[in-house]
């Protein structure tokens, strides 16, 4: 792709497809083409410290989920990352919060640190942290301002934020500074290794990301699985009408 605008028309195409076909991995897709907005807008305002750099950035990160997304749709070989938040589709008890988790853990978790080394290329990585470092706080501050909507269609959601307080709406954050930091120590680690580490460093860390993935997906704890099950019984289980309401602004 040439440009960030081509991104969001393709981001735009998936998210339709989805909602015609009442398909729930357009929940992330929503997610994605609100936070590539919201770097669209920024790169327009000159609010990174090189917005040529962020646009080309933006660019190859999309192009990750892009090519993920197609392969899975063409039932072609993708990583076990994104596997593990695909498959995910097919299971009825998967909640709207974990389609978006398992959509973050792939694409942030694996995805970003490939992304930045290659927009440096031969150059410092260190030139493109604050930068990245922006990037992820957009990310979360998205995903925190979804909450209020999720509430509308997981209306147990709304009791877990007044259980939880002060605490809850730093979840998001928190969460994604741990994967943004482990993503740029990734970066870096793939930044100097030649292509035969990189194919090793891919591997092993799609693997463990990939595990990650599941235990979103299907967690182990008899705590959490209980919990999670009144969410469900209360949860929209029309996934046009939950795009619809993530959609709406």
């Amino acid at each position: 792709m040439q440009g960030i605008k081509e991104v969001i028309e393709r981001l735009k195409t998936i998210v339709s497809e989805s909602e015609h076909e009442k398909d729930p991995l357009g929940f992330f897709a929503v997610l994605y083409l609100q936070v590539t907005e919201r770097v669209w807008l920024g790169i327009q305002n000159e609010e990174f410290e090189d917005n040529a750099r962020m646009e080309r950035l933006d660019v190859i990160f999309a192009e990750r989920y892009l090519e993920a997304y197609q392969a899975h749709r063409a039932k072609q070989a993708l990583t076990q990352s994104w596997q593990a938040a695909f498959k995910a589709a097919d299971d009825p008890r998967t909640l709207i919060l974990q389609h978006l988790l398992l959509g973050i853990n792939a694409h942030i978790n694996l995805d970003l640190g490939i992304a930045a080394a290659q927009t440096v290329g031969q150059h410092k990585l260190q030139l493109l942290q604050a930068d990245f470092d922006l990037l992820n706080k957009i990310l979360a501050d998205m995903v925190e301002g979804v909450q209020d909507k999720l509430s509308k269609a997981s209306p147990l959601m709304r009791v877990i934020d007044w259980l939880g307080g002060s605490h809850d709406e730093y979840l998001a954050s928190f969460s994604i500074n741990l994967a943004r930091d482990g993503a740029w120590a990734f970066a870096q680690e793939w930044h100097k290794a030649n292509s035969d580490q990189r194919l090793v460093l891919l591997n092993e860390r799609d693997q463990r990301i990939a595990e990650i993935g599941n235990f979103i997906a299907r967690p182990r704890a008899w705590w959490l699985r209980l919990l999670l099950r009144p969410i469900r019984w209360f949860e929209n289980k029309n996934a046009t009408a939950v795009i619809q309401l993530m959609r709406a602004s």
